[in-house]
């Protein structure tokens, strides 16, 4: 069974939209037909019981749990990188889900050129650290997945960058971003067959090109990418849902449109598209 989950971040800021508490939030979201959250670590570190309770209270799950770490920083960082990774996979443990993904570094601004030493040995460094990662996740009984980050000074940026991890390091799989290859000005319908055996998780993002009062991604030649709801983009999101389905594809979908100005609204939208091509 396929099952819908929203990010954790749509529904605080929902709350906030609508000046109403998080705790309403949550209810809204489960009535709507979300079963879980995609949540960010960093919540979870700050304040982990008072940010589970309205999720508990709610009847929502944690699906799958992001972690911006900085991995690869030194030649002898591993150990400290495991110390970090070790926290954060019993972190997300604690909270019940079986899903983490890894958002594992930044180029600084010397390892930026992608043809350079400097990256080159940085990409090395993360690689080790995120096989490490996933071998702590694998003996908690978590899967690790890595997305293309819409970010340039994310070593996973690009659809290559991102086939290389999770096709080369061990026990890493692939959480598919359909709206983040646009800001690399990838196709992710192009990419999609590509990825197809490293699928596990799948984030439902569209992408808008008419302003909307939203905070649109600038993509790297410029274009403006506004959010909007699952379905309501130029991304064929409907295409990629049946295709994985098709090629039997188990793991759940979550709706995200950061920097929405009317979260609840697009979160009622994006449940009704998934819906209805899961129908």
């Amino acid at each position: 069974m396929h099952e819908a989950a929203i990010f954790h971040e749509h529904i605080l800021e929902g709350a906030a939209q609508q000046g109403i508490s998080v705790l309403e939030a949550c209810k809204r979201a489960k009535a709507m037909g979300y079963y879980g959250v995609n949540m960010d670590l960093n919540r979870l570190k700050g304040d982990f019981d008072g940010t589970m309770a309205p999720l508990k209270e709610a009847g929502l799950k944690v699906h799958a749990v992001y972690a911006f770490t900085d991995f690869g920083l030194t030649e002898d960082c591993y150990e400290a990188d495991m110390k970090t990774a070790l926290e954060n996979v019993l972190l997300v443990e604690k909270c019940g889900s079986k899903n983490m993904l890894t958002v594992a570094a930044f180029l600084r601004e010397e390892e930026m050129d992608r043809e350079s030493d400097a990256y080159r040995i940085r990409r090395e460094r993360v690689k080790k650290s995120v096989a490490g990662l996933a071998q702590i996740a694998r003996e908690h009984g978590i899967q690790l997945t890595m997305e293309d980050f819409d970010g340039k000074q994310a070593l996973f940026c690009f659809g290559e960058e991102l086939f290389d991890f999770v096709s080369t390091v061990p026990g890493l799989k692939c959480a598919f971003d359909t709206g983040n290859f646009a800001y690399a000005c990838e196709d992710a319908w192009e990419l999609l067959p590509r990825f197809l055996p490293y699928i596990t998780d799948v984030h439902l993002k569209d992408r808008g090109l008419q302003e909307n009062g939203g905070s649109p991604c600038i993509a790297l030649d410029g274009t403006p990418l506004y959010p909007v709801p699952v379905g309501g983009g130029v991304i064929p999101i409907r295409n990629i849902m049946e295709t994985l389905v098709k090629n039997g594809y188990q793991g759940g979908f979550a709706a995200e449109h950061f920097g929405s100005c009317d979260q609840m609204r697009d979160m009622e939208q994006s449940i009704a598209f998934i819906r209805s091509v899961l129908a």
